[in-house]
């Protein structure tokens, strides 16, 4: 008797430990959000305009990377705030990290546009461009990771910087990501 009641007391408190973790869990991801939205927000708007050249600032955020090949790189000095633009690139090339074991970047100016293209050989997405940068919209459930405001940060900070973000499939397999600047 003393036996079986222990057993669905167990079985019993067993799901409310584990409701109990999925909550804290939740509420652990929507801290990390709004931390990050946060901060976001704070910093858009500060930020002064760096006369920066342009293949000095992708091959500084490459050499984090070790799967990613630079196929172009051009070099021109261009007028935008740099922090913001980093941030987004990394944002791009890590969601690529975390997805594909190969990155392929092309970094391009012509005609006072700078364009750069970010591949991968990875799973690619089914979900359309407009839900790609939906804020809490996650790009898959595989990776149980992120917030889900990353590409919707980065679309508000690459605009910041008169750019446009598009999205499209890699001729690598996986997600193609088009950035493009008009510069002076």
């Amino acid at each position: 008797e003393v036996t079986k009641s222990n057993n669905i007391i167990g079985l019993l408190l067993r799901p409310v430990e584990e409701i109990k973790g999925s909550i804290y869990k939740n509420i652990s991801e929507m801290n990390i959000m709004l931390n990050h939205y946060l901060d976001f927000i704070k910093n858009e708007k500060n930020e002064n305009l760096d006369e920066t050249i342009a293949d000095s600032l992708i091959q500084e955020i490459t050499n984090n990377y070790q799967n990613i090949s630079v196929l172009r790189n051009d070099s021109k000095k261009v007028l935008i705030r740099k922090n913001q633009v980093k941030r987004a690139l990394i944002n791009i090339l890590d969601n690529a990290n975390k997805f594909a074991e190969n990155i392929y970047l092309n970094s391009t100016i012509q005609n006072n546009i700078w364009l750069i293209s970010i591949e991968d050989d990875g799973p690619g997405t089914s979900l359309t461009e407009e839900q790609l940068v939906r804020p809490f919209v996650k790009g898959s459930e595989q990776l149980n990771q992120g917030t889900g405001l990353g590409l919707s940060i980065v679309q508000k900070l690459i605009k910041l910087n008169n750019g446009e973000l598009k999205f499209g499939k890699s001729t690598y397999g996986g997600l193609k990501v088009i950035i493009s600047f008009e510069i002076q």
